[in-house]
């Protein structure tokens, strides 16, 4: 399905990455952007304008913003004290 889209000048969203092995093996596939568990948890509207507007640095990893390549995914998010 990668390939498909990517033939036809579509990018590629992948939902529901958990595990960096998953992610790289979409990077490696030629997946556009990558979103799930693994770059965020769900969270309150006034939390991710947080994120957003302090560049994705309420994470210890790298956040939400996309790699250019699989060396440099985030490592999975940090999680709330509440959580």
């Amino acid at each position: 399905i990668i390939a498909m889209a990517r033939s036809l000048g579509l990018r590629v969203v992948a939902e529901g990455v958990e595990t960096i092995a998953q992610a790289e093996f979409l990077d490696r596939q030629g997946a556009s952007e990558l979103q799930g568990y693994l770059f965020a948890r769900p969270m309150p509207a006034a939390e991710l304008d947080l994120l957003l507007a302090t560049g994705g640095r309420r994470f210890a990893s790298a956040g939400t913003q996309r790699r250019a390549s699989s060396s440099s995914l985030p490592a999975p998010a940090a999680t709330a004290a509440a959580e």
